[in-house]
């Protein structure tokens, strides 16, 4: 498993298939480290990786802002053209507020 950190925002690599992959992001998901988010799924979404089905694990993670909801929404844009789709598996409460008052749960798979 591999592993980026920033201050306060960590992630981490869980088990990878043929098409799929998982990120375990933990701490706050902002401004500063929004950043890190894009690029480690940048490296993930590679015509050559074949990654079709991208899980991010939400469990961990502590806060989220506008930005960090950007990444992820872009995330999802990035997978949609190729048949993909980013699943949030185990958000707070926060979080899936957060979803549902932007009626961004139609976009995105949530998996508790």
């Amino acid at each position: 498993m591999s592993r980026t950190e920033a201050a306060s925002f960590r992630i981490t690599a869980g088990p990878r298939g043929t098409a799929a992959a998982e990120l375990r992001l933990s701490g706050e998901l902002d401004l500063a480290s929004a950043r890190m988010l894009r690029s480690r799924v940048r490296g993930l979404l590679e015509p050559d990786r074949g990654v079709r089905r991208l899980v991010l694990d939400l469990a961990g993670l502590t806060f989220l802002d506008v930005t960090g909801l950007d990444a992820i929404l872009e995330t999802q844009h990035r997978l949609a053209p190729l048949g993909g789709i980013v699943v949030l598996r185990g958000p707070r409460p926060n979080v899936v507020r957060i979803l549902t008052l932007l009626r961004l749960e139609e976009q995105l798979e949530l998996e508790p």
